[in-house]
């Protein structure tokens, strides 16, 4: 079963983080079994993202400078795909406040 990292400083769980990665690994378990699309219509771009390591700070800044959100963390980007790949959790101390905006996006 996939399952978040954490620092040192940082051992325990949020119940929200937990809740995310359990049920990212059973979509993804679906996902792999699924025929791989390398073409899609209908999308005006990707933007992918990895390794956020709870920097909520930085990563709403890059959202922002790629045109996928505006000031207020609304999506404005249209038919664009967003790829959060790499760590959410790990070092930062906004894992939850992320987890919640991508839940929200």
């Amino acid at each position: 079963m996939l399952m978040p990292r954490f620092s040192k400083e940082s051992q325990r769980c949020s119940p929200l983080a937990f809740a995310f990665f359990a049920a990212l690994t059973l979509l993804s378990t679906d996902l792999f079994a699924q025929e791989i699309l390398d073409e899609w219509s209908d999308v005006d771009r990707i933007i992918a993202i990895g390794d956020v390591h709870g920097d909520y700070e930085s990563y709403i800044e890059v959202l922002r400078e790629a045109g996928v959100i505006n000031r207020r963390g609304k999506w404005i980007a249209g038919e664009t795909h967003f790829v959060q790949v790499g760590d959410v959790p790990d070092r930062g101390p906004g894992t939850d406040k992320i987890i919640k905006h991508l839940m929200k996006l």
